[in-house]
């Protein structure tokens, strides 16, 4: 019983260390401290809610399964969850697709995958080229195999960074 009150008390202080503006937008949408899956999909919540969601992220150690496709997230709300998934080390997995991430935040999401190997992030249906795309499926895919990570996702982010200066 002390051991389930201690672990009970530890993660109020986690939440209480939270902004109240994340705290508010945790309680808005019924997001549980303790749940496993945070089901976020089609909620509009935009840049502005990424921020919040980062900012929990980074001291919740409970939640393996976002899912956040359909809300209009561009590359700042990218770059923030980017910040989140570098030091998250429990969130296996994360759905970002049909947001308005471009070549930026995909560029942040597959520098975060060089310090987090254990997520896995969907990011179809963005302001990204087809090949962009193709590319960061292919460093998910070769991470099964188990390759230097950090080369990968490094060559990765400046074929992305090229991109960005050639294309953008």
């Amino acid at each position: 019983f002390l051991q389930f009150f201690c672990y009970k008390m530890a993660a109020q202080d986690h939440y209480l260390d939270l902004s109240h503006q994340t705290r508010e937008f945790l309680e808005k949408n019924e997001l549980r401290w303790h749940a496993r899956v945070w089901d976020l999909h089609n909620k509009q919540i935009g840049d502005a809610g990424a921020y919040d969601l980062a900012e929990a992220l980074e001291t919740n150690s409970s939640v393996t399964k976002i899912l956040l496709h359909g809300n209009r997230i561009g590359d700042a709300g990218a770059r923030a969850l980017a910040r989140a998934l570098r030091i998250n080390s429990t969130v296996t997995e994360i759905t970002l697709h049909d947001n308005e991430i471009g070549r930026e935040g995909v560029y942040y999401l597959v520098r975060s995958l060089q310090v987090n190997s254990t997520v896995t992030v969907s990011i179809c249906g963005n302001r990204i080229s087809d090949r962009v795309a193709h590319c960061v499926g292919v460093l998910l895919n070769l991470r099964r195999v188990r390759p230097p990570l950090a080369q990968i996702a490094h060559y990765l982010a400046e074929a992305i960074k090229a991109e960005m200066l050639v294309f953008g």
